[in-house]
């Protein structure tokens, strides 16, 4: 009960394990070097820190093969930090906690069918057996298509950024009030 979160499927697939002995070894969350200078680049923009926020920002742009300095001061926005976030950061789980921590995950998974970010795709991939054309033949095509097991679109809820207190935290400290929505 005391660990219910850190033991929770979700977390531990996020992290791998926190956990000797839960498919790791590691006794310690295992942090990038990449999402430490995201995060010290969005930390710093949000403080006002804009040349701090650009150094980090372009650290990372420079390592994915863009020229030094892509980015100015003139065209770093919270905005494109986020887009940064979550190009480096792909197929690692964090776009959930990121878009809750923003609190964006209502206005971006709206349940609109018609929506690009509601609905989850998947990528197919076909290899093209054509022996006598050299141009084809080994090739593979990718074909999007809506994954078979997400076929609703995403619906976040304002009150799926709230966790509800279990009764004994709630007895045990009069102080502590149930989330809203919950």
């Amino acid at each position: 009960m005391k660990h219910r979160l850190l033991s929770s499927q979700v977390y531990r697939c996020k992290w791998r394990s926190l956990y000797k002995g839960i498919q790791s070894d590691v006794w310690w969350v295992w942090f990038r070097l990449g999402e430490i200078y995201l995060n010290a680049s969005e930390a710093a923009f949000e403080l006002g820190q804009t040349n701090d926020a650009l150094t980090y920002a372009n650290l990372i742009r420079q390592r994915a093969g863009f020229g030094a300095n892509s980015l100015t001061s003139a065209t770093l926005t919270i905005s494109k930090i986020r887009n940064e976030r979550r190009n480096e950061l792909a197929f690692e789980d964090h776009r959930l906690w990121d878009l809750k921590r923003w609190r964006q995950a209502d206005k971006v998974w709206t349940g609109n069918s018609d929506s690009p970010d509601a609905v989850v795709s998947a990528l197919y991939p076909y290899r093209v057996i054509r022996p006598g054309d050299a141009t084809r033949d080994g090739k593979y095509i990718f074909v999007k298509m809506t994954a078979p097991r997400f076929r609703s679109p995403r619906f976040f809820q304002i009150f799926n950024y709230y966790s509800s207190f279990d009764q004994n935290v709630i007895n045990n400290n009069p102080k502590i009030v149930q989330n809203p929505f919950n």
